[in-house]
């Protein structure tokens, strides 16, 4: 599987992670209702940063499918404010003005563990590319 990347040319902390090709199958989908209104769900960073998450946090966990719980949990440990989960991408905001390269290599290590035991590849595209259709491209 291969998981594409791209930092915005206005917000270089914000970024975007997502299928390469398209919408995921149901199995690795991260959100459990993939057909209901809600098809992103969103976790301030700094809700990883308490002893015991609140319940407006275990809501939104419950929302996601087991492999999306995994996900959200490890990324709640990473230093980011904010975090956006969809069926098949990711958009994260990180702390600072720009994406340390420590900081998505632990990202992509909660994603591959998270996709487990699908083989992960990460490759970093364009802004404008991440934007458009991944259908269209192909």
């Amino acid at each position: 599987m291969i998981i594409e990347f791209a930092s915005s040319i206005n917000n270089r902390s914000f970024r975007i992670y997502r299928l390469a090709s398209g919408r995921a199958p149901l199995e690795l989908s991260f959100v459990r209702d993939v057909h209901g209104p809600e098809q992103l769900v969103i976790f301030d960073g700094d809700e990883g940063k308490v002893a015991t998450l609140h319940h407006d946090t275990e809501l939104r966990l419950q929302k996601l499918t087991e492999r999306g719980r995994l996900l959200a949990r490890g990324l709640l440990a990473l230093p980011l404010r904010g975090i956006y989960i969809a069926i098949d991408q990711l958009q994260l905001t990180a702390r600072g003005d720009r994406w340390d390269p420590r900081v998505h290599d632990r990202v992509t290590d909660v994603m591959r563990d998270a996709l487990a035991p699908t083989a992960v590849e990460f490759v970093e595209i364009s802004w404008e590319a991440i934007l458009s259709d991944p259908d269209e491209l192909t």
